[in-house]
Formats: C-alpha cells, sequence, structure tokens
C-alpha cells in the first residue's frame, strides 16, 4: 500500500486502525510511503536528487508546493509507532529508497 502520505496524519492513523480491524490475526500489512522530517534539509535533499535525475524544475516546483498539502511526509519513527498503536506486531523496515521505505507488520 503506497498511499500514506497523500493523508494527514489523523486520515493515517485512521485509515490503520480501520485495515487493522479488517484483518485476521497473524495477516501481513505492508505498507510504503515517502518519508521524511518537516525540515529545510528534506527540501534540498529532495530538489537535488530529482534535478540530479534529470526531473524538471517545473515538476520539481510542483512537488515543493503539494508538500503538507497533498503529500504529508511521515516519519521512520512515526511509521512505526502508527503501525504498533494500529494493532500491527513485528513491525519492520524492509525496503529503504531514497525517500520511500516499505514496512511489514503483523496483524496481533
Amino acid at each position: 500500500m503506497l498511499v500514506l502520505h497523500f493523508l494527514k496524519e489523523a486520515e493515517q492513523e485512521k485509515l490503520l486502525k480501520e485495515i487493522s480491524e479488517r484483518l485476521k490475526s497473524g495477516a501481513p500489512l505492508f505498507v510504503a510511503s515517502i518519508v521524511g522530517e518537516k525540515r529545510r534539509e528534506f527540501r534540498w535533499q529532495m530538489k537535488a536528487y530529482m534535478l540530479s535525475n534529470e526531473i524538471p524544475l517545473e515538476e520539481w516546483l510542483n512537488f515543493e508546493k503539494s508538500i503538507d498539502h497533498t503529500i504529508h511526509l511521515i516519519s521512520s519513527a512515526k511509521m512505526e509507532h502508527l503501525l504498533n498503536k494500529s494493532g500491527f506486531t513485528k513491525v519492520t523496515k524492509f525496503y529503504k529508497g531514497f525517500f520511500v521505505e516499505g514496512w511489514v507488520g503483523i496483524k496481533g
């Protein structure tokens, strides 16, 4: 599932809890999200990464404007916390790409 960064924090938690309620005990949930801290350094790193990968400046500017409007960054610690709080155990990061992380949790 690659949607959490499109939801505000309260909606992220609500979605994970709703999924947890529907899963059978022992079922895995795989989640991926754009991960980052809401700091100036993140924007600088993201800009450098995108432009060095030949993403047009206009696309970068549109992406930058979307942060905190349609894209809501989540930290690694917050992701782990939300999964645990939503009823998942054995929460583990299984993937880390530049700004995307993948997590798996087992429904308790």
